[in-house]
């Protein structure tokens, strides 16, 4: 099934179901995005934290229009990068 289900099952579930109901994407992935950094700042555990935070904030909205098309606003882009 690598070829049917692109290897794999558990995404494709989530982007056949989140893709009707795009509502729920929209409530789960600003917590996941959030999560995201949060712990990637937990492992770096970098010196000045308000930082990062900034320059965090400054990638999302410097970021190629579409790179972040494709990978945080596109529901299956998005539901394949965050699992």
């Amino acid at each position: 099934m690598y070829f049917d289900w692109e290897g794999s099952i558990i995404s494709r579930l989530l982007i056949n179901i989140l893709t009707y109901h795009k509502y729920i994407w929209n409530i789960v992935n600003s917590p996941l995005i959030v999560l995201t950094i949060n712990f990637s700042l937990k492992i770096i555990n970098p010196k000045n934290k308000k930082m990062i935070y900034t320059l965090t904030l400054l990638v999302i909205l410097m970021m190629n229009i579409y790179t972040f098309s494709q990978t945080i606003t596109w529901i299956a882009g998005n539901i394949t990068y965050s699992l």
